[in-house]
């Protein structure tokens, strides 16, 4: 464990951290600097203000639904998203939905931690996908792991892993603006066609999300812009299209029907059928038999 005391800026609502700490007084020469690196599993009313943070920051939220305001916008933010700030871009970051929110962190200081962060902070929040969020905590990780090292090599080499970690950060980022940012249409396809390969065990539209690795927000902004209704009616309409099937061509009963397409709850299923075609699921077996 590191000797040095924590510093008073970090937040009381944590449930669980580990942290690496330095003394924040040494002399900063040209290179990047750590003050302080963490892991956090945060409260689920967890808030963090940072008006003029005297460091870079570089956090990474690695799992929760998050509210990220910077720049004068709010955006709400899923695992995979890396939040810059520092003394010239303030920022506010909320903890939002049941969790578990966990995030990693990175307080920096020194001329090349200004100048590298200075193209993060412009563009955070960023999101990257599931492959390259890995590979970012893996750094975090190894960062946090030189707490077990001697004092004068802890200091060296996290100093080293905080530059590897900054690079890694400037090769990725052109890369998530090209990829991931202008093709939302992409995106919701990627979500769409989830959904239409595994509508029958999709537990809720929250879990789709985290399997295609965005927000349930946005998954859900997706299906309102690209598809003009939302995720909820475009998974009910795979769904009872299913069912409806099964029904007139198989003779299967109404709760059978249910079950195979992903309704656990036999009145649900008859609501939601008929809601989307007009008649009981009963009627449209009977319907069907007749003809």
């Amino acid at each position: 464990m590191s000797h040095v005391p924590p510093p008073d800026f970090l937040s009381r609502r944590i449930l669980r951290g580990r942290y690496l700490f330095f003394e924040q007084g040494r002399s900063v020469g040209p290179g990047c600097r750590i003050v302080c690196a963490g892991w956090e599993e945060c409260h689920t009313d967890f808030s963090l203000v940072r008006g003029a943070f005297e460091f870079e920051a570089v956090e990474l939220l690695v799992s929760g639904e998050w509210v990220v305001t910077q720049n004068g916008q709010a955006a709400h933010c899923g695992a995979g998203t890396l939040v810059a700030y520092g003394p010239r871009t303030p920022v506010a970051l909320q903890a939002a939905g049941p969790g578990p929110h966990r995030k990693y962190f990175l307080d920096l200081r020194g001329r090349a931690a200004h100048v590298r962060s200075g193209d993060l902070c412009a563009r955070s929040p960023i999101f990257f996908p599931a492959g390259s969020t890995d590979v970012l905590a893996g750094l975090y990780e190894q960062i946090l792991s030189c707490v077990q090292l001697p004092e004068a090599a802890r200091m060296r080499l996290a100093n080293l892993l905080a530059e590897v970690l900054l690079e890694r950060l400037k090769v990725e980022m052109p890369l998530r603006q090209a990829e991931w940012v202008p093709r939302s249409g992409e995106t919701f396809r990627k979500c769409r066609d989830f959904l239409d390969a595994h509508y029958p065990s999709v537990e809720s539209i929250r879990s789709a999300a985290a399997a295609c690795h965005v927000s349930p927000e946005y998954f859900a902004r997706l299906f309102r812009r690209f598809a003009g209704v939302t995720a909820e009616h475009y998974l009910a309409t795979l769904r009872i299209n299913h069912a409806t099937r099964l029904l007139q061509q198989t003779g299967i009963s109404v709760k059978a029907a249910g079950l195979s397409v992903g309704f656990k709850d036999p009145s649900h299923f008859s609501r939601c059928f008929k809601k989307l075609r007009g008649v009981p699921p009963g009627a449209a077996a009977r319907w069907a038999r007749q003809d």
